[in-house]
């Protein structure tokens, strides 16, 4: 019960006054602290000891109540009015061998009756006795239907569990547990812990950018409806937002990019809306790009076009490539641009359909001379060489990385003596071949260049590996083992660009190469997040913890959780499919989204089933909600359940089985 000593305290249930009399003893203002108990005057003051705590506890200043049930405070016209910054209620407890539902109640009816007395950074402290709160700071852990359930009773009530430390008796002195109304045994203390509410967030999420998404697309404004899994997300740009982290992973990996080879940062005014001839250009050009799923846009009153047209979220800065390209590039600097990224993906705790990615785009120029023997080159071999020359510095290698440059620029160690938070000396590995010209297809100098810039960000070594993919034309960037990363889509890419669809490019005499990193994944593990809906939350207690200070150190910043052991709900569906259509699950995941404020944690099919003489096909998934920073009840499940089945009839034509 850290901090108890400070501020408006309210201590209920306590039989004989023994635990307020040690309170009191360390309070800085004894007067702030109001002590009750169930039983009335005449029957407590009979108590061993009850008396006498009474009585020092008025001489000090305390104010003493008697006959407080603590599951209706707001029935008791001495606390109207009052706010308390600690409430706390030791060993509650209905009386005899209660079923342990009734003791859920009491807990349930006890966290309600407390809102009202709560100040807005107020504590709730209820102490347990050992196995019967039910979560897994309990050793041994009861099973859930035969524990208290305190933490889902808490979120009845809108409360979070803020921390559980273990409570010692003999810690408050003369503290006695009296057992309930003082006529039971004494409750066993060996064991206990002490469960601290705080309140969360709304369940229902904020929105902070308008209804609307209005684009220019080709020229023109449009005005599109936002899918309304992720309206609330477009266009907050998290990765622009001061002190949010995924601003400090990309600030950090621009910084390492311009120190290492040189940085111009592109305007971020390009449309988040793409057409469908963006999409197969931006694929055309990577070559072998990452498959995705593009989430498909719907304009408002719209007039009639050509049915050929459709409208997406870009699913990444790829898409913009055509224009970029048409712009006049300096040779070996490399060109950053980043923004909000889109796509369909499956509900999972490492996954969302809005991501914050950065795309780099590097001209490099051809190489035109002659072959190693003395021969002419081909148009071929000359295509895949560069001038080693016009080759940024870092992909060349530096044979000694402590002498100035001749710009005044600091070299890599003097920038890690002067900014301990990236860690590694990039120079020794981010190199090409010394001699004659580089072979540019396998694209390893920037590859081995990544490696170590994402290495230095997560702090730690070797933390990336390369994979070729599939095509052979692209590399992908992905956690090494060990580094606690979901590896269901990479860290980044890096491909070579196919200029052959592009007509009027004004760097047909170099090669490009482009590299995309994503973010959200690298804050995530930076950090040691562990859930990307994180990164969404409203709860202050997030944002604390990467607060910047003067002289930032962030080596020392790991996300500590603040909503300990979150209740975790699962139940399953059953629909027949619509025969008139196939099943898109990607609309089924962005339905569960929106019915359940961002809630559900997993959703999986665990049954499907085919009528043999109606060809009629079910599917079963199993949905799992829990959230890591709101308080979410079973009461709450039940809502989203209940509004799920409806809007799987009304929107998508599926049957509920």
């Amino acid at each position: 019960m850290e901090g108890v000593y400070e501020g408006k305290t309210l201590v209920l249930g306590d039989g004989n006054f023994s635990f307020s009399v040690a309170l009191v003893q360390r309070m800085a203002r004894p007067a702030d602290l109001t002590a009750t108990t169930l039983g009335g005057e005449e029957e407590t003051l009979k108590l061993f000891d009850a008396g006498k705590n009474t009585q020092l506890l008025q001489g000090k200043g305390a104010i003493v109540m008697f006959g407080m049930d603590a599951t209706a405070l707001t029935s008791y016209l001495g606390l109207h009015g009052q706010i308390f910054d600690h409430i706390i209620f030791n060993f509650p407890h209905v009386g005899r061998k209660a079923p342990i539902k009734h003791n859920r109640k009491l807990l349930r009816k006890f966290f309600a009756s407390c809102l009202e007395y709560m100040s807005a950074d107020g504590r709730v402290y209820v102490t347990l006795c050992q196995g019967q709160g039910g979560t897994p700071a309990d050793q041994p852990q009861r099973a859930w239907h035969n524990c208290w359930q305190v933490v889902a009773m808490a979120a009845e009530a809108g409360l979070i569990m803020r921390d559980v430390t273990p409570f010692c008796a003999e810690d408050w002195g003369l503290y006695r547990p009296s057992g309930y109304r003082s006529r039971d045994k004494v409750f066993h203390t060996e064991g206990a812990l002490t469960h601290t509410f705080v309140l969360g967030c709304p369940l229902q999420l904020m929105t902070h950018t308008a209804p609307k998404l209005v684009a220019r697309v080709n020229g023109q404004d449009r005005c599109f409806a936002k899918p309304a899994g992720i309206g609330h997300k477009i266009g907050r740009n998290l990765h622009q937002l001061k002190d949010h982290p995924v601003a400090m992973v990309t600030k950090q990996l621009c910084g390492l990019l311009e120190d290492t080879l040189g940085v111009h940062h592109l305007l971020e005014d390009h449309s988040v809306v793409c057409g469908s001839l963006d999409l197969q250009m931006a694929g055309a050009l990577t070559e072998g790009g990452a498959k995705v799923r593009p989430i498909l846009m719907k304009e408002e009153d719209a007039e009639e076009t050509d049915g050929d047209t459709c409208w997406y979220l870009r699913p990444s800065l790829t898409t913009h490539l055509p224009v970029i390209l048409q712009e006049t590039l300096q040779p070996g600097m490399v060109y950053i641009l980043t923004g909000e990224v889109f796509s369909h993906c499956a509900i999972s705790t490492h996954t969302c359909p809005l991501q914050h990615q950065l795309l780099g785009v590097v001209l490099l120029p051809r190489h035109t001379g002659g072959t190693t023997d003395g021969s002419k080159s081909t148009e071929e071999d000359r295509s895949s060489r560069v001038d080693k020359n016009t080759v940024p510095a870092t992909f060349r290698g530096q044979p000694n990385s402590n002498i100035h440059q001749e710009d005044g620029s600091k070299t890599s160690n003097e920038l890690k003596e002067e900014d301990h938070s990236i860690g590694t000396d990039l120079s020794e590995k981010c190199t090409l071949e010394a001699a004659g010209g580089f072979p540019v297809s396998d694209m390893s100098s920037c590859v081995s260049c990544l490696q170590q810039i994402v290495s230095s960000v997560l702090q730690v070594d070797n933390a990336v590996y390369e994979s070729p993919s599939s095509s052979g034309k692209s590399v992908y960037l992905l956690a090494a083992q060990g580094t606690e990363a979901s590896l269901d889509a990479p860290l980044g890419q890096v491909f070579l660009v196919n200029k052959d669809d592009l007509s009027g490019c004004s760097t047909c005499a170099h090669v490009v190469l482009c590299f995309t990193l994503n973010l959200d994944k690298l804050t995530l593990q930076k950090f040691k997040i562990p859930d990307i809906r994180l990164l969404w939350t409203e709860d202050k207690r997030f944002y604390s913890q990467f607060l910047l200070q003067a002289d930032p150190d962030l080596t020392s910043i790991t996300y500590k959780e603040f909503s300990k052991f979150p209740p975790v709900y699962r139940y399953d569906i059953s629909f027949w499919e619509n025969p008139a259509t196939d099943l898109c699950e990607d609309d089924f995941m962005m339905l569960v989204r929106e019915v359940s404020h961002d809630v559900a944690a997993d959703a999986t099919v665990i049954d499907s089933y085919s009528q043999p003489d109606t060809g009629r096909r079910s599917r079963c998934y199993r949905l799992t909600f829990q959230a890591p920073d709101r308080a979410l009840s079973a009461g709450h499940v039940k809502e989203i359940m209940a509004e799920l089945r409806r809007r799987l009839g009304q929107d998508m034509g599926l049957e509920v089985r």
